[in-house]
């Protein structure tokens, strides 16, 4: 249940900016790990560096905190492909979950204060 937490989160996010958005605005809400800062982000994926022995697989994941942040990023890249009406819904397309967390590693390195909910992924990814 711990690992669909963010997916859900990220779902949720995405579904109450459906509802209320107009044509040029989207409202959303972030919770969990949206919530929190490019900063400690950073520390999460230090403390996850550590945490991987040598010789993993690249797709292995170690803590759980990390997890969560894949897990919301999945999960927000899926809510905003369910918000963005048909044929669009190409956010993330072609990218996978590696690129999209390296991509975000990097912009929060540029932006620490940011707020991970707050990224412009849509587009970028």
């Amino acid at each position: 249940m711990r690992g669909t937490l963010p997916i859900v989160a990220g779902l949720i996010l995405v579904l109450v900016s459906r509802n209320a958005r107009s044509e040029d605005t989207v409202a959303f809400t972030n919770f969990g790990p949206g919530q929190e800062s490019c900063g400690k982000f950073l520390q999460i994926v230090e403390n996850e560096k550590k945490a991987l022995r040598a010789n993993t697989s690249p797709y292995a994941v170690a803590t759980p905190a990390y997890s969560a942040y894949l897990g919301y990023e999945q999960g927000f890249l899926s809510g905003a492909n369910w918000a963005d009406a048909p044929p669009h819904n190409e956010v993330g397309l072609g990218s996978e979950a590696l690129c999209q967390m390296a991509w975000l590693q990097n912009f929060c390195r540029i932006n620490p204060r940011a707020v991970i909910g707050h990224c412009p992924l849509v587009g970028q990814v």
